[in-house]
């Protein structure tokens, strides 16, 4: 019985031994949380007003004040814009995320800016660009800037305005509202000063050589009567601006190319047997009129060569240009003739008192070219020099006698005996040879009747005219013959011109005297 008080006692003693355990145990486990929570507290906050900005894809940084990036675009943006010399419009719009993170995470302003300045420059291909748009009628070509807009239209001038005379400013539109701006160019006649510049930038940029600096002022030098005085547009010319993507724009030198059209070839139409002027015309579906002014050399009446080119067409500009030329020329003032009576020659009888003179005047005149062809001429001042004094001519008012006379005169007032009647190294001479010039006028030796007007071999073009009583007179090589078979004629009358048709050496009238068929000596009858 004494030892089961002994075992109670051991069994609490180990009980309370195992509730202290227990205890510390627990103590110490909590007090280990404890002081883990508290230092995870001061380690990582948690913070609920940060932000994560995101452009383009790209994560550009956390912030902890979200409007510091809006002021940050803008100037990074600007940045760009300046270091390109360009305006660009950023369609994309900035990304703000809610973001829990810690203080150290924070992204700096620098790191910011520059994350946003490599971002916009690596997708600078994306965003359209501010560029100047010309606008010609319905063709629309977009350039760089302002600078590219009046190059490409000085040059389209520069071909007809070679003395450099006209420079073009953008006159802006007073009805163009927001950001868009409107321009309508206006060509400007130019000070001497500014055209000294204008031909000496364009020389600048063409790299002219020595050769073709003296080229352009032997022009200069050729072209010093005529001034250029306006020039302008045939289409409707406009400029805005406008943003577009940098594929959009063209070089300068595209755009020249595309009003201009310098680079493509005149078509040239090489004449064939059988071709006029208007079968050419025709053949090529255009006017005469057109024809002739993209050939001025020729006129209507011209004589086309088998082989000889045309050009029938040729490229079309989109920017037609018109100039207005005031050329100084001097000119003849024709002279006048007037006539004298004179009652003692026959009718048909003229002869030449005085020559008289061709007067000279100084003429003004504004030419209308559109793209160097000529549309049309104005007389805008005429000076007279010197007036013109008028021929003189006496004519004869006398009636012309009425059948053969007996006696025969001249066929012709003066010309010179050339070849004689009779026998000569080349056979028998049927008449005389009388020397003068194309159209001198041809009369009757005496009144008779046509038997034969026409054409005859080696006669050329004659006439033949019986007096009567077997009397017959012959005039040859004719130019122009003015009386028909079967009409009656009078001495002194005007039937014929001289010419040098048939077998002829040079214009004269080859005369034959013949009676009943036989030829006599026309010096024997003529006086």
């Amino acid at each position: 019985m004494n030892g089961l008080p002994k075992f109670s006692e051991t069994m609490v003693i180990k009980r309370m031994q195992i509730i202290m355990i227990a205890f510390c145990t627990m103590f110490i486990v909590f007090a280990v949380n404890q002081l883990g929570s508290q230092a995870s507290s001061e380690r990582e906050p948690v913070l609920a007003d940060a932000y994560k900005v995101v452009f383009e894809g790209n994560e550009i940084g956390i912030v902890e004040d979200k409007e510091i990036v809006d002021a940050l675009f803008n100037k990074v943006t600007y940045k760009v814009q300046r270091e390109i010399n360009k305006s660009i419009l950023i369609d994309k719009e900035l990304e703000i995320y809610v973001e829990n993170t810690a203080a150290d995470s924070f992204t700096t302003v620098r790191e910011l800016e520059d994350n946003l300045y490599n971002t916009i420059v690596s997708n600078l291909h994306n965003y359209k660009q501010k560029a100047y748009i010309l606008k010609i009628n319905d063709l629309e070509i977009a350039l760089e800037n302002e600078e590219d807009i009046l190059k490409v239209l000085e040059e389209a001038q520069r071909k007809y305005d070679v003395n450099g005379d006209f420079g073009i400013e953008l006159v802006a539109d007073a009805g163009t509202y927001g950001e868009e701006e409107k321009f309508v160019p206006k060509v400007l006649k130019l000070e001497k000063e500014a055209r000294d510049v204008n031909l000496l930038t364009s020389s600048n940029e063409e790299n002219l050589d020595v050769d073709s600096d003296t080229d352009a002022e032997e022009s200069i030098e050729k072209d010093e009567t005529t001034e250029i005085v306006e020039i302008e547009y045939v289409e409707q010319v406009e400029v805005f601006s406008g943003y577009i993507t940098s594929d959009q724009i063209s070089t300068t030198e595209e755009a020249i190319e595309l009003i201009t059209k310098e680079k493509e070839e005149e078509k040239v139409y090489e004449v064939e047997s059988g071709d006029s002027l208007s079968v050419i015309a025709h053949k090529n579906e255009m006017r005469l009129t057109d024809l002739l002014k993209l050939n001025p050399d020729l006129h209507e009446n011209s004589v086309l060569q088998i082989g000889q080119e045309l050009v029938v067409t040729v490229p079309e500009p989109e920017l037609s240009i018109v100039t207005k030329e005031r050329i100084f020329y001097t000119a003849d003032i024709k002279r006048s003739t007037e006539y004298v009576d004179n009652p003692n020659q026959y009718e048909g009888h003229t002869s030449t008192v005085s020559s008289g003179s061709d007067g000279v005047m100084e003429v003004t005149a504004i030419i209308s070219k559109v793209n160097g062809i000529e549309e049309g001429k104005e007389i805008v001042d005429e000076l007279i020099i010197q007036e013109a004094e008028p021929r003189i001519v006496e004519r004869g008012t006398k009636p012309l006698p009425y059948g053969s006379t007996g006696q025969f005169i001249r066929p012709i007032s003066g010309g010179r005996l050339t070849s004689g009647f009779g026998y000569r190294s080349s056979g028998f001479h049927s008449g005389i040879d009388l020397a003068t010039n194309i159209g001198t006028p041809v009369m009757a030796s005496d009144g008779g009747k046509v038997t034969y007007a026409g054409w005859q071999g080696a006669y050329g073009y004659v006439i033949y005219v019986d007096h009567g009583n077997g009397v017959q007179t012959r005039y040859a090589h004719l130019n122009r013959i003015l009386v028909s078979k079967g009409q009656v004629v009078s001495q002194y009358e005007k039937i014929a011109e001289t010419g040098n048709t048939g077998r002829s050496t040079g214009p004269h009238i080859h005369f034959e005297v013949r009676v009943n068929g036989s030829a006599q000596n026309p010096l024997n009858y003529i006086r």
